[in-house]
């Protein structure tokens, strides 16, 4: 079973494990519904490494919520109106493309859990929430 780059902080974060496509992936955190309406409310943050991205050497964040692009514009400078954008978030090379929930943050796998810290400080004052693979669904449904 292939693992995320941030498969540890996922345990230690309480998430229930489940198997995607060969991966352990963070099913939830606590209750999905919360945490659909929390991104809802105001912005999230999941790890999508699992999805398109099979044998890639990249971990793949999606940030989602109305305050997704406060929490993005405090760590780049990148112009969040462009559908793709190459450039630095938290200091690292990444590529950001918009996506119908907010914005898809791609990084290399040694530099994702700086960078999840990283956003995870920037929306704090907007109450960012970790959001698993149950809840994804539920917005995007």
């Amino acid at each position: 079973m292939k693992r995320s780059a941030l498969h540890r902080w996922h345990e230690k974060a309480g998430a229930t494990l489940a198997e995607e496509n060969g991966w352990y992936v963070p099913f939830r955190y606590s209750n999905a519904e919360q945490e659909a309406g929390a991104v809802r409310g105001s912005v999230g943050i999941c790890d999508l490494s699992h999805i398109h991205e099979p044998l890639s050497p990249y971990a793949r964040f999606l940030i989602a919520g109305p305050n997704t692009r406060a929490v993005l514009s405090k760590l780049t400078s990148l112009n969040l109106d462009l559908t793709t954008a190459y450039g630095s978030v938290a200091h690292v090379r990444s590529l950001v493309t918009r996506h119908e929930l907010g914005f898809l943050v791609m990084v290399p796998r040694d530099y994702a859990e700086s960078v999840w810290e990283s956003l995870l400080d920037a929306g704090e004052e907007f109450h960012i929430t970790v959001f698993g693979l149950e809840a994804s669904r539920r917005l995007e449904a």
